[in-house]
């Protein structure tokens, strides 16, 4: 892991990234190439069929998606450029810091080597803190936590940090629970009350990633200056440190680029959409309240067909809805980097669908009863339609391939050489943004760019029809959460996958209407 030290070392921000532009310029004159070489190839007859009509229905979907692409954009980029460096120079002008810094740190059978990384960084960062420091450790056994120790007495000279480790058996969210309630007793133990509790923050963080430079110094500043903030995340890079599966660290670098200019976005009308649990921090009385750990350890789901069934995953978004329901202040601090350390072995193609369907089926889950919250009460339009078009957007990002299949097969392939010249050409401008905030891209990004969209909408459509299916995998053990149906069970195991075939094939037939290709009157 020495590669992984260099760069942490290297780098405190995003924006220290040297932008590569013999690779950007290489990229665009590739692409640009095979744009212009499709449409060359395309004999002149195909231009004599009715375009107007193809591009038309492309255009009008893709006009609603493209400007909201557009807004998101251009308020990411205004809060990372302009509103965000006024903000952090006024907070960090005279910084005032917590009393106290508590860090939970759930750690399931994690490497060594990795256990190392995060723990050393983590010493030497809150040495810059004039605060008392607090670590809870939650692990699998005697023996990690030995392990873990050992790291601690190597990098905690001054013996500076309060360590306590606590045992998990029951999963993350359990773990959460346990390790919440032990920090309580501290917390609110006569002894230590003093004046200013109410500024004490709490660091949720796993046990597989590390903190960048300055990561606690640049964010433990803002809640003594903002009463109002219940939280707060920062940005995230991935570092791929396995061997296998080729383009999963390009995925992944395409899918953090992406997430720091949207939860930038988001930020600027103080909100954002995760809470994501690689590192958040939080005012400490807001979720030291028996209701929060409960809500936590037990957070579960009302549905029409599944009934009851609890949250396997999906803890920061459990974490996001309480405070959002509150009326907390939530910000995106883009100035910090957190690394968070993957080593995922198979197939790209089946790992990075059954992280989607992790991911998306979190989003999901919540997602309903956000939207039920209105955007009163959740304090921003803007907001409440991000949420919103979380379910709108997995339909309409494929429309385009559709229609343009469905038109192929009627009438000729013509009309997918076409759209692929559209797609490429979209992705290219899409891609200035990403450039923007030092993302050097590889050539096969622009399809990754493609397929995360597309086979991303299949997936949070499949997942939006079995709300009830969840899997988690750690250490080579996997947990997984289903519905035991006592009445009509054959109905009811079925009938996810029937609606869900259902609207596809609805989908189908109205997307064929719109292009004009089926005529039911």
């Amino acid at each position: 892991m020495i590669n992984f030290e260099k760069l942490r070392n290297s780098i405190e921000t995003r924006d220290d990234i040297k932008l590569d532009v013999i690779k950007v310029g290489s990229f665009y004159v590739f692409w640009i190439v095979i744009l212009i070489s499709i449409l060359i190839i395309i004999p002149p007859r195909a231009w004599e069929f009715k375009l107007h009509g193809f591009f038309a229905a492309i255009a009008i979907i893709g006009i609603w998606r493209y400007s909201w692409f557009a807004i998101n954009t251009a308020n990411g980029l205004y809060y990372k450029h302009i509103y965000f460096p006024k903000f952090f120079k006024k907070i960090y002008k005279n910084p005032k810091f917590p009393k106290r810094v508590f860090i939970l740190v759930p750690s399931y059978k994690e490497d060594f080597k990795i256990s190392r990384l995060t723990f050393k960084y983590l010493i030497k960062e809150s040495y810059k803190l004039p605060s008392e420091v607090y670590f809870y450790i939650s692990v699998a056994s005697e023996e990690e936590a030995k392990r873990i120790n050992d790291i601690i007495k190597i990098y905690d000279n001054a013996k500076r940090i309060k360590v306590t480790f606590l045992f998990q058996s029951q999963g993350k969210r359990v773990a959460l629970a346990h390790g919440l309630k032990a920090i309580a007793r501290e917390y609110f133990k006569p002894s230590k009350y003093h004046k200013d509790a109410k500024n004490d923050v709490i660091i949720l963080m796993d046990g597989d990633s590390v903190v960048g430079q300055n990561a606690l110094y640049k964010t433990l500043a803002y809640f003594k200056a903002y009463p109002k903030l219940g939280a707060l995340t920062t940005d995230e890079l991935v570092y791929y440190y396995g061997s296998g599966i080729k383009y999963l660290k390009k995925w992944y670098e395409l899918k953090f680029i992406k997430r720091h200019i949207m939860m930038a976005a988001h930020s600027l009308h103080k909100k954002v959409l995760t809470l994501t649990g690689r590192f958040s921090v939080y005012r400490a009385h807001i979720i030291l309240t028996e209701d929060f750990i409960s809500h936590v350890a037990n957070d579960q789901l009302s549905h029409w067909l599944f009934g009851k069934f609890r949250f396997l995953m999906g803890d920061d978004k459990s974490t996001w809805f309480h405070l959002l329901k509150q009326g907390w202040d939530m910000l995106y601090i883009p100035n910090v980097l957190v690394f968070s350390l993957e080593n995922r072995k198979g197939n790209f193609f089946k790992v990075s669908i059954q992280l989607m369907f992790r991911w998306y089926g979190n989003m999901l889950r919540n997602n309903i009863r956000a939207l039920k919250l209105g955007p009163k009460k959740i304090g921003s339009f803007y907001i409440w339609y991000a949420i919103l078009d979380q379910r709108i957007s997995m339909w309409t990002s494929i429309f385009g391939p559709v229609v343009a299949t469905l038109l192929s097969i009627y009438y000729t392939w013509f009309f997918w050489a076409f759209y692929i010249t559209w797609v490429i050409f979209v992705r290219l401008i899409q891609f200035i943004p990403l450039i923007k905030e030092k993302f050097n891209p590889d050539l096969i990004h622009l399809p990754l760019l493609v397929y995360d969209q597309w086979v991303g909408s299949i997936v949070k459509i499949y997942a939006s029809f079995h709300l009830s299916k969840q899997k988690w995998s750690k250490g080579g053990e996997e947990s997984t959460v289903s519905v035991e149906f006592q009445t009509y069970k054959f109905i009811r195991k079925w009938m996810p996958t029937f609606i869900f075939l259902l609207f596809v094939i609805a989908y189908i037939i109205f997307a064929g209407i719109y292009a004009n290709i089926f005529h039911p009157f």
